[in-house]
């Protein structure tokens, strides 16, 4: 996981241009939220698979960075 955010911070920060302070700190904010969001897109789709799945915040921060 921590690889795939490492490789979209990257793209992100080439995409804002020359990578400065503010624009690595966006870029890593904008790579975590991305994490979450895919988190809770994969749990919709186990939810409609049928699987019993957990919404809340804790436990999906828990499972997108492995805390």
């Amino acid at each position: 996981g921590w690889l795939a955010g490492l490789t979209m911070a990257w793209h992100i920060i080439t995409v804002f241009g020359r990578p400065g302070v503010w624009r690595a700190v966006a870029a890593v904010f904008l790579t975590l939220f991305t994490q979450v969001a895919l988190n809770y897109a994969f749990r919709i789709v186990y939810r409609l698979k049928g699987f019993d799945v957990d919404f809340g915040l804790v436990s999906t921060l828990r499972d997108s960075f492995g805390l």
